[in-house]
Order: structure tokens, then sequence, then C-alpha cells
């Protein structure tokens, strides 16, 4: 659980005053659209300010570092949380505690409709009313489904000549 750690060690730091830098590189040898070019050049400037950013280490290559300086309340707001979303669930909420966003990328794509469904009852029970919950897998949503699609972006994030590219749908569903 290296990313629980991580996170938990930013968070000791928040606690003490300090806050967190966001480190993004980008190589410049590799084509990127110019919608991911953009989103790179605005990554965080809703959750921090930018800052400098450190020099790349030797034999890097090409690479452009830009620096996102993240404040000690934001980096507090991060829970995080190893939960089997299709087994387990949080105890039961107050709506004060619940969520306003829970991400989940390349998870449900590994369960079948059934298990998806137990996996979406247990997100929405963790969302506040009117909370989003964003993922980049496809969700088959039943009639009962206790969260209803908002809508989807496509991105890509790499063309090559001779490909259709590669890239995600996003998509966001919204508890009522």
């Amino acid at each position: 659980m290296l990313d629980a750690q991580h996170l938990e060690s930013a968070r000791a730091r928040a606690r003490e005053g300090r806050a967190y830098a966001l480190v993004l590189p980008r190589e410049l040898d590799r084509f990127w659209t110019p919608a991911l070019t953009k989103y790179w050049e605005r990554f965080g400037d809703r959750i921090g300010k930018d800052a400098k950013a450190p020099a790349p280490p030797p034999g890097a290559g090409r690479v452009m570092v830009r620096s996102v300086v993240v404040p000690p309340p934001v980096v507090l707001s991060v829970l995080p949380c190893d939960l089997n979303v299709v087994v387990q669930r949080l105890a039961p909420l107050p709506e004060e505690e619940q969520f306003d966003l829970i991400l989940a990328t390349n998870i449900l794509l590994y369960y079948d409709v059934f298990e998806q469904s137990l996996a979406i009852a247990n997100v929405a029970t963790m969302l506040r009313p009117g909370g989003v919950f964003l993922t980049n897998d496809r969700i088959f949503e039943l009639p009962a489904s206790p969260v209803r699609s908002a809508g989807f972006t496509n991105v890509t994030y790499l063309e090559q000549p001779g490909t259709s590219g590669k890239g995600d749908r996003i998509a966001w569903y919204q508890k009522p």
C-alpha cells in the first residue's frame, strides 16, 4: 500500500502546516495532443498555486517539469481508504461526512454486472446527495441504480499516424 503510505505522510506534513508539491513532468519527445497539453498546463490550478519546479534529473531526456503547491487544508481533505467496494462499505456516514466526489479508475472493468451493482450501491452510500462518482470504466446502469449518468467526455492522450488514438471515456454519475 505504497500509495496509502504516501498519502498519510503528506497528511502528516499538512497537519504540521506544510504544503504538498505536485511535480508534473512532460516528456517532450512524445507527442501530446493539444488538449492533453492544455490540461497538463493547468492541472492543479483549482487546488494549488504554480511554484518553481525542480530541475529534471540528469539522463531524464527532454523533459519539461512544472510544479503546483497544494495547501495543507486541501491535502487534509483527501481521505485515503483501502476498501473492496464490492463487499465492504464504510460505516454509515452522517451526511456531513459523506463525500462530494469518489474516483474509481481501472477498477470496475474487472467486475460483472452483479458485482458492479454492489459496488455502485456501496459508492452511493458514501456520496452525499448531489455527489459525483467519476470513473473511466463503463458501468451497466440498472433501473434501480442509486446513481444516474450525468455525462461523459472522451479524452485522447496519444495520437499516432494510422491509429485511432489511445484514450479513455471519463464518465460521471450523480447521486440524486
